[in-house]
């Protein structure tokens, strides 16, 4: 193999002894023991994701459009799925506007999944990617949330006019396609798009009939791996009976069935009371975005309206009952709060009310707002299998996990 060490030691490779040379590197990497064989990779990945983004976008300055970026894509690796494709070439796409995000992905400093969060958010005005507010909104966030701060920052701009139109353009989009699945033989996909308010009220619809296919297999009494259906099965279920009107789920006969009737959606949209009587910010769908005032007046003639006083830390000013189930109101209390899993960011519809000190606990943790978070089913089962607690920082509002102490820890379930 031909290489050559120049003074600042950095190797030159003849051409044609790259692929010869990598290869080489593997061979070392696959010689370790197997967490450093990840560090590796990942490390590795890192880099090569940011060579090739900045090639795209080196070939996105010289006049090359999206399209034709996809195309050499996969002309170098006919293998990449068409998503990967499209992604890679926004992020090409998107480094070329603002270069600083192509520096910072290089030095490891952001990952690719934050310059993806920032080309997502700005397909449609793609030279808000060069906004350093953006950047900043994104670069210290979790590449979990990064694509929620990216909205945000963008939804926040964005006047009535705009979300009037977005949400028109939904609208007149709007529709349902069937086709086969790609990845699972005789299995068919049922999609349906439309503006993000309606798709919200639909899926909370789901939801909330899935729950109670939940409670009728057994709920939290029954083992997690001796549950009939899993989530997504009984999401299925609740979709098929509420368009085929299968019937009742409590009956043995339609065990995989869930009745049209009987449970709740919510959807949540909220408000502050100043910004409702100025007119100066915008309603939001909790797990959403901003919803344009005339929509919102739409769906408040016949909502239920609650009112809700936070402290400046989010601190609900008011307590809650000593009992271990937390009341509807509390619920929706720790749902305006936190908007969704506090951990990943997960919506209100896939999440719990948790009790951050477990009521049967030796700290006996009340059924006090203060005591309540939201959190997603895996997080809530990864809190309780792991002994960890959330805590809140007091500053920024952020939740994290700790190691709960040992009169934290509720005591161990009984096997149904």
């Amino acid at each position: 193999m031909a290489s050559a060490v120049d003074s600042s030691n950095e190797i030159t490779l003849e051409t044609g002894t790259e692929i010869a040379w990598f290869g080489a590197v593997l061979d070392a990497v696959r010689a370790k023991a197997p967490r450093r064989v990840l560090a590796d990779v990942a490390e590795m990945r890192r880099r090569l994701d940011a060579v090739e983004a900045s090639a795209l976008a080196t070939r996105r300055r010289s006049g090359a459009t999206e399209r034709r970026l996809e195309e050499d894509l996969a002309a170098a690796d006919p293998k990449v799925t068409k998503r990967d494709r499209h992604r890679a070439a926004r992020r090409g796409a998107t480094i070329a506007t603002n270069p600083a995000l192509g520096d910072l992905l290089a030095s490891g400093e952001i990952g690719t999944a934050h310059v993806d969060a920032i080309a997502a958010a700005t397909v449609h005005e793609p030279a808000l990617a060069a906004e350093p507010d953006l950047l900043a909104a994104v670069r210290g966030t979790s590449p979990d949330r990064a694509g929620r701060a990216a909205k945000k920052w963008v939804d926040d701009r964005r006047d009535d006019d705009d979300l009037y139109d977005q949400h028109a353009n939904a609208r007149r989009h709007r529709k349902v396609t069937r086709f086969a699945s790609r990845t699972e033989p005789g299995l068919w996909v049922l999609q349906a798009e439309g503006d993000e308010l309606a798709i919200a009220q639909i899926y909370e619809q789901l939801m909330a009939d899935s729950r109670r296919l939940y409670e009728t297999d057994g709920g939290r009494d029954r083992r997690p791996d001796d549950h009939p259906r899993t989530r997504d099965q009984r999401l299925f279920d609740a979709l098929h009976a509420r368009v085929t009107d299968a019937g009742d789920a409590s009956s043995p006969a339609n065990a995989n069935r869930t009745p049209r009737s009987g449970a709740v959606a919510k959807v949540f949209i909220t408000h502050t009371l100043t910004g409702l009587l100025s007119g100066a910010d915008h309603a939001q769908l909790l797990g959403g975005g901003p919803v344009p005032r005339s929509v919102f007046a739409d769906h408040l003639a016949t909502a239920s309206i609650t009112g809700i006083i936070f402290g400046r830390r989010g601190d609900v000013l008011w307590k809650g009952r000593a009992t271990r189930l937390a009341t509807a109101a509390q619920t929706d209390a720790a749902t305006a709060r936190d908007g969704g899993c506090v951990l990943c960011t997960a919506p209100p519809s896939r999440c719990h009310t948790h009790h951050i000190i477990p009521s049967n606990a030796p700290a006996r943790g009340p059924t006090d707002i203060d005591n309540l978070a939201l959190v997603c089913s895996d997080c809530h089962h990864r809190l309780h299998s792991q002994h960890l607690t959330l805590q809140r920082d007091r500053v920024t509002g952020e939740w994290h996990t700790r190691a709960a102490r040992p009169d934290e820890i509720a005591p161990a379930r009984r096997p149904a």
